[in-house]
């Protein structure tokens, strides 16, 4: 089995490339960047102009090429890249158990294990092409346009392999609500669900250590200690760069990931797939 697995990642990579999310997600990868760095350098271009008559307001917001990444990766995260995750994965595993092309390959002398990683192992090399050809788009012209030199890529391009470990443990989360269901549009809206709870439960820990920390209580402040640990919070855990990084939420993402995969595991090895 050691020799087929790696045909059997290109097989599920093929897959991913070949469909329309696919290529949608390459080509978003290569245009957002593109658009804020413009944007970036229009606004940097009228801020020099303005300088000359009202130096305090225009330079009030500062333009280098570590802050202008930083913005793109923002940007990256902020809905639509997690969107284009979710659908590949979503379409990767309960895709193919709605349209029965998953029984095909569980018919195989292969271990199920294995069928699961080369589609995990696919998603997460995707999701590393598309953040690499964000860094790239980011950095070059980002370096080229602004003339603060190079003070920050470094950290900033550190939160860029961060961001990846994030997108593993997001799609980990993904396929294990897809191991729950047959249908790509309940997978989706599935793991909207998840995370949309898990965002109000984290809203609601905020709240409490901040009245917690107002009224003097100790009892309400503990929850300013489980924030750092929540899912939400681990996934989070590339924004770090800004402020120092923190090591609690690599490892609450590092526990994430492995108890997230075990479970979608141990649920793929008990479906019954017709």
């Amino acid at each position: 089995m050691p020799w087929q697995f790696p045909l059997m990642v290109k097989a599920e990579l093929r897959k991913v490339l070949t469909r329309p999310t696919g290529w949608a997600g390459l080509i978003l990868s290569l245009l957002l960047p593109a658009i804020v760095v413009a944007a970036s350098a229009f606004a940097y271009q009228k801020q020099q102009e303005a300088l000359v008559d009202n130096p305090f307001v225009a330079s009030m917001i500062h333009f280098d090429p570590a802050t202008v990444m930083g913005w793109v990766l923002v940007t990256r995260n902020f809905f639509i890249m997690p969107m284009v995750l979710l659908l590949v994965t979503a379409q990767l595993f309960a895709g193919e158990r709605a349209n029965r092309t998953l029984r095909s390959l569980l018919v195989r002398p292969v271990p199920r294990w294995s069928v699961l990683a080369a589609k995990f192992s696919a998603v997460s090399l995707y999701a590393a092409a598309c953040l690499a050809l964000t860094w790239l788009i980011a950095l070059g012209p980002s370096l080229v346009a602004f003339e603060q030199g190079d003070t920050g890529v470094t950290d900033v391009s550190l939160a860029y392999l961060a961001c990846w470990l994030s997108d593993l443990t997001f799609i980990a989360i993904a396929a294990l609500v897809c191991t729950l269901t047959t249908s790509v549009a309940w997978a989706v809206v599935g793991t909207i669900i998840v995370m949309m709870g898990e965002w109000a439960a984290r809203m609601g820990l905020g709240a409490a250590n901040m009245v917690g920390n107002a009224a003097g209580l100790d009892s309400l402040t503990v929850a300013g200690d489980i924030l750092p640990w929540m899912p939400g919070s681990a996934l989070e855990a590339w924004n770090g760069y800004q402020e120092g990084w923190e090591w609690k939420p690599f490892v609450a993402l590092a526990v994430i990931l492995v108890a997230v995969s075990a479970a979608a595991l141990a649920r793929f090895q008990r479906t019954d797939v017709p």
